[in-house]
């Protein structure tokens, strides 16, 4: 089972939403930055499993509200 490329694109755009905005709240030193690595990595791992096998009726919301909360635009506002 996999995912399409349209479908890639959107949950790596919605993984850096989620990591910018969790970057403007934690604000780690400069050495602990690699924390953000692995972070990403998890979310991103969490949303493909996610958009693979969980229904559209559990994705399409999940797109909508992230879109909604104005998580897409929340790195802009520093």
């Amino acid at each position: 089972m996999g995912i399409d490329w349209t479908s890639a694109a959107v949950l790596v755009l919605v993984t850096i939403a989620i990591v910018n905005r969790i970057k403007e709240e934690w604000k780690l030193p400069e050495g602990k930055t690699w924390i953000y690595t692995l972070l990403s990595f998890g979310i991103g791992a969490a949303l493909y499993f996610i958009g693979v096998y969980a229904p559209v009726q559990v994705t399409v919301p999940l797109t909508i509200g992230l879109a909604a909360s104005g998580i897409y635009d929340a790195y802009k506002k520093q």
